[in-house]
């Protein structure tokens, strides 16, 4: 899905009102994260590919397979999920 189809859904359900959290599994090429960075203002957004890519304000970026079990634990660490 493109991000201008999570834009269209954001304005239409308001999805990053309030504080939360935002995983984006499969990062690349960015637009996603991109967009949630600029909407999402007490929560955390935290991002992961395989794929380098540049990082950006408010976001935390883990490279590497979301599958593996180390990428699982230190996405909750960053998430701060128990």
């Amino acid at each position: 899905m493109s991000v201008y189809k999570l834009i269209e859904i954001d304005k239409k359900c308001k999805i990053f009102e309030g504080g939360l959290n935002v995983i984006d599994i499969g990062a690349a090429p960015g637009s996603w994260w991109q967009y949630a960075s600029k909407v999402v203002k007490n929560g955390t957004i935290v991002w992961r590919d395989l794929n380098e890519m540049e990082p950006i304000d408010k976001t935390s970026k883990i490279k590497g397979d979301f599958t593996d079990d180390e990428a699982q634990q230190e996405m909750k660490k960053w998430l701060a999920v128990k």
